[in-house]
């Protein structure tokens, strides 16, 4: 199988913004995606927990996710403590946990059994998406754990134990030959290639002559010319090349891309994250909870400008990152 791995961030915003994870395991043979709830707190770290426990075992089930929660919480506890080490404000952090309001975040897994035999699992709006050429034409067939169409509010894993968050995990199998290219995408490529099912064909050729992030990157800005959505957006190719061992052509590397918005000033999910918990209001379905736009009662995120004037730290962003590194060196209880 021949891998490549891409993943770029909203307009106006840094990596460390970013609530999108991808991960691709060449040991398993598995590629996993998810996409952190941006309306939720520490939804970057709970998107990562997800996308490399599947990567790493081929299943995230109700059990698993019950464990993962255990070591969500304890990321989050350190992030804090870290914080507060530094002089920072974690009152709202602290706040939004104390009423169990935590992150959310969608699923999309698949394994590889053999070079041509796959089995996967779905929860949320991103999808695996299988392309099969016919002539000059592509036909696109969208594999999803979703019933509607794309909204603003979809299936979820909630990091409290108790809250099991919306929907249910959907399992898929299928298989994977010379004929076919499979692709493992977060919700805006999904929504735009199945607006534009009737003029795919471009679009995909374009997508399979991606060699690099600024690729990627320069593609998705186009296609937000074209009406796609402006949010994190994460694409996975798998190309049948007749063999199960994974050739990996490119992986962009997200800690990395993250490390340098720190380095250079960018904020961290404390900074990130969404303020006015009184907008913080329960999902109808089982009480799970995201924040809700007051204008508009659809799930929604604040402003940049509203994160940036409220939001901001008093440490200057080398300055921060400086501390990071000597606390982590000298970590103590809170």
């Amino acid at each position: 199988m021949r891998i490549r791995g891409f993943i770029t961030l909203k307009c106006a915003e840094n990596f460390s913004d970013c609530q999108d994870r991808f991960r691709i395991n060449s040991i398993t043979k598995i590629v996993a995606v998810s996409d952190g709830i941006s309306q939720s707190i520490f939804s970057a770290e709970w998107a990562e927990l997800l996308s490399s426990y599947y990567a790493d075992n081929g299943h995230c089930d109700e059990h698993d996710r019950l464990w993962l929660s255990s070591e969500w919480r304890s990321i989050v506890d350190a992030k804090i403590c870290e914080r507060k080490m530094q002089g920072g404000n974690t009152r709202t952090a602290e706040r939004m946990l104390g009423k169990h309001k935590g992150a959310g975040a969608t699923l999309c897994g698949v394994k590889f059994l053999n070079a041509n035999r796959w089995e996967g699992h779905i929860l949320g709006d991103s999808c695996i998406i299988t392309v099969s050429k016919l002539e000059s034409q592509y036909q696109l067939d969208f594999i999803s754990s979703a019933e509607k169409e794309f909204d603003n509010c979809p299936d979820y894993y909630d990091s409290f134990p108790e809250k099991r968050g919306r929907g249910t995990l959907k399992g898929f199998s299928g298989e994977i030959n010379q004929e076919c290219i499979m692709i493992l995408v977060s919700d805006p490529l999904a929504k735009f290639l199945k607006e534009n099912l009737d003029k795919s064909a471009p679009y995909i050729e374009e997508l399979l002559r991606l060699n690099n992030h600024e690729d990627f990157c320069r593609l998705v800005s186009s296609w937000r010319e074209s009406g796609m959505d402006d949010d994190d957006t994460t694409l996975c190719i798998v190309e049948w090349d007749g063999s199960d061992l994974f050739q990996i052509i490119h992986e962009d590397n997200i800690e990395r891309l993250v490390e340098n918005d720190l380095i250079l000033g960018g904020r961290d999910s404390l900074d990130t994250m969404p303020l006015g918990v009184d907008n913080v209001i329960p999902m109808p379905s089982n009480g799970s909870s995201i924040l809700m736009n007051e204008n508009d009662k659809s799930c929604a995120v604040h402003s940049l400008t509203e994160k940036k004037n409220n939001q901001r730290c008093d440490l200057s962003g080398i300055f921060r990152r400086l501390m990071h590194n000597i606390i982590k060196k000298n970590r103590k209880r809170c």
